[in-house]
């Protein structure tokens, strides 16, 4: 009798799965697409896949709902409420300069049919897509002329060496819908963006901030004018939101794929499944904050916007590669 007792507590142990801090419980455990979309494949570590176009690492969210929005805070991110999400992969990381260059690169040598293939619809026929702030290619000066320093972008502030592993800035949104489709992706849409920021599926919990509910300080984000510039990516490792993405609050702000409108929550088109903005304003979607930024925002729900012409020093971007639905091909969408 006693054998047989303890044969079954050894048994249900067996059976038992006990999960370990920051780990999942089996049923919990992220299950990815059975083929990935083209233009993907594994990464070097457990759960990280790579853009074999930018080398970028994204990571996977997983089909589902979460609650989007606040009814604690701005009038703009109100009423919260739930929404279903398709599977999509995300960067782990804002794009840097050195992805971006490799873009730069192909588009100054690339024909004008292949530019077009990548550019939207109202992207200014005069943009050259080189960030604000990089020093562009000089031309040898002419006999007897002199060497002149690089010119200032608009708002004063000087050209500089882009540092290779810090995120490219100084880039409208028409340059980042262009890099994102070049690179078989899309910008997120907000609500893309707010799930990778800050949804827990482990236990289904909505943070305040990608890393919980604590508050901001040094040791977690780059904020408050505390470097008073961008940093490396990556650098805030005890900051990093539970799908795995680094800085997703403080250093730079992020483009994403819609429109801004004040009540887009609070509209029809705002509670369906997979919602993105599409009716058109003066300014696309800004999310995450920045290095300049206040503990307002760079809550995961802070919904920000930027006219798509204009760049500045700490706006950037991510991008998104959406799961095909069977028998489609992944990437991009436009809007």
């Amino acid at each position: 009798m006693a054998l047989r007792i303890l044969a079954a507590v050894l048994a249900a142990a067996a059976a038992a799965v006990i999960a370990l801090p920051g780990e999942c419980p089996a049923e919990e455990k992220a299950v990815y697409p059975a083929s990935l979309p083209p233009g993907l494949q594994k990464g070097r570590e457990e759960g990280e896949f790579e853009s074999t176009r930018d080398g970028a690492v994204m990571v996977y969210i997983a089909e589902g709902e979460f609650e989007v929005g606040s009814d604690n805070a701005d009038e703009d991110e109100a009423p919260r409420h739930k929404v279903g999400v398709s599977a999509f992969f995300i960067d782990k990381f804002e794009v840097t300069n050195e992805q971006y260059g490799k873009f730069l690169e192909w588009w100054r040598k690339a024909p004008p049919a292949q530019k077009k293939a990548y550019s939207h619809k109202d992207e200014p026929a005069e943009l050259d897509h080189t960030p604000a702030f990089w020093q562009k290619p000089k031309e040898p000066p002419r006999e007897g002329e002199d060497k002149s320093p690089a010119e200032a972008p608009s708002g004063g502030a000087a050209r500089e060496e882009p540092v290779p592993e810090d995120p490219v800035t100084g880039v409208t949104w028409y340059s980042a819908f262009a890099y994102a489709g070049w690179a078989g992706k899309s910008l997120p849409t907000e609500v893309q963006w707010e799930k990778a920021a800050g949804y827990d599926r482990r236990t289904k919990t909505v943070f305040k901030y990608p890393w919980g509910m604590q508050k901001p300080d040094f040791t977690l984000l780059n904020f408050l004018g505390n470097v008073r510039k961008p940093t490396r990516v990556g650098t805030y490792r005890t900051g990093v939101s539970p799908s795995g993405c680094h800085d997703m609050a403080g250093n730079v702000w992020e483009w994403c794929l819609d429109f801004y409108h004040k009540d887009f929550y609070k509209s029809k088109a705002g509670s369906t499944a997979d919602p993105v903005n599409h009716f058109p304003s003066p300014c696309r979607v800004t999310r995450g904050g920045s290095y300049n930024s206040d503990e307002t925002e760079v809550r995961c729900a802070y919904r920000d916007r930027t006219r798509p012409g204009e760049s500045f020093k700490d706006l950037g971007f991510r991008c998104v590669k959406n799961v095909p639905p069977p028998g489609g091909e992944g990437g991009g969408s436009g809007n």
